[in-house]
């Protein structure tokens, strides 16, 4: 999410995933999320398409995150829900640990990424 959306100075580089095909979240959960409905094939096949050319244009990475935003996937409040989610279950998991500096670390390390998105 952050190679797609965070600010450089934020991530402390450019994103690049669009344009080496990295398998990140969003274009696994964009890829799963246009499978389970098949009104989105165009939309599935164009962004497939897009996302193995070997030579994206800015142009091209420009449309996979448009397609990114666009109804039915809204990557960005996908991901929203999914970090809330993801920040209570390991907030329940570190709550669980015994011993007080590893729960202190694990509280530290989560507090610093959670809502580090631009």
């Amino acid at each position: 999410f952050l190679d797609c959306y965070a600010s450089p100075e934020v991530l402390g580089k450019i994103g690049t995933d669009i344009e080496e095909c990295k398998a990140s979240w969003l274009y696994c959960t964009a890829i799963d999320v246009l499978t389970m409905d098949n009104n989105n094939k165009a939309l599935l096949d164009e962004l497939y398409t897009l996302y193995k050319k070997d030579d994206k244009s800015v142009d091209d990475v420009e449309r996979v995150k448009a397609i990114y935003r666009s109804s039915p996937l809204d990557m960005e409040k996908r991901f929203m829900i999914y970090e809330e989610e993801s920040k209570k279950e390991l907030d329940n998991i570190i709550s669980k640990v015994n011993h007080d500096g590893v729960r202190m670390l694990l509280t530290y390390m989560l507090d610093r990424t959670y809502k580090r998105s631009n």
